[in-house]
């Protein structure tokens, strides 16, 4: 006798197109013989006023690389860092020497060469006092976006010139800063030619101070 049972399953089409799509039963399986990456350990420590931040990592196969995430209050993330995957190389690290005084979180995300992510866990750095300062970061900027670090700097509005290498002003922004710690965020337009640029910045008490970017 041929059994000639079938898997019955119950099921319902509703408003969301998903319900009624062919694939719906689709069953999805992964390559054989990949074991996705493992994050053993992740660390971050205050080290000479700058940040260390370590992290492990198991079965590293078909990795393309790391990025470094950081955020000021645990929730915003931006990419500070690219670490290219070294072929079975189980530790890695990176020094912010952008490091702001009150909090610093930071995860790690890798990436595969099949564009896989996966995520660390977040870690946490406090740092107290520090004396005033501006940090800009990453340098150089890879994805048109940059980020402004005030660390006890006065309160009130800065004005950010951006100058190309024969003096031309390229982008202009103000920025209102509320005091103590913060972070600010600035994207260039994409057409921003690739190069080395003189940002200034300015405030009514601090006066200009005048840094070289990197656009990449």
């Amino acid at each position: 006798m041929v059994n000639s049972d079938t898997t019955k399953i119950s099921f319902a089409v509703t408003d969301d197109a998903a319900s009624a799509a062919g694939n719906r039963f689709m069953i999805v399986i992964e390559p054989t013989g990949i074991v996705p990456v493992t994050f053993t350990n992740i660390r971050a420590y205050e080290f000479n006023h700058d940040i260390m931040v370590e992290w492990a990592v198991q079965n590293e196969l078909d990795m393309a690389g790391y990025e470094v995430e950081k955020s000021l209050d645990g929730i915003l993330f931006n990419t500070v860092n690219h670490t290219p995957a070294d072929g079975g190389h189980i530790g890695y690290n990176w020094l912010d020497e952008h490091a702001v005084a009150g909090d610093n979180f930071y995860r790690i995300k890798s990436k595969d060469n099949n564009g896989r992510i996966k995520y660390s866990s977040i870690v946490k750095v406090r740092i107290s006092g520090g004396k005033p300062a501006i940090s800009i970061y990453p340098n150089p900027v890879t994805d048109g976006m940059v980020h402004i670090g005030f660390n006890n700097m006065p309160a009130g509005a800065y004005y950010v010139k951006l100058y190309n290498t024969i003096g031309q002003l390229v982008f202009a922004k103000q920025l209102i800063h509320a005091g103590g710690n913060t972070a600010e965020t600035m994207r260039f337009k994409k057409n921003l030619s690739k190069g080395i640029y003189q940002m200034e910045l300015t405030h009514t008490d601090t006066g200009a101070q005048v840094y070289k970017l990197i656009i990449e």
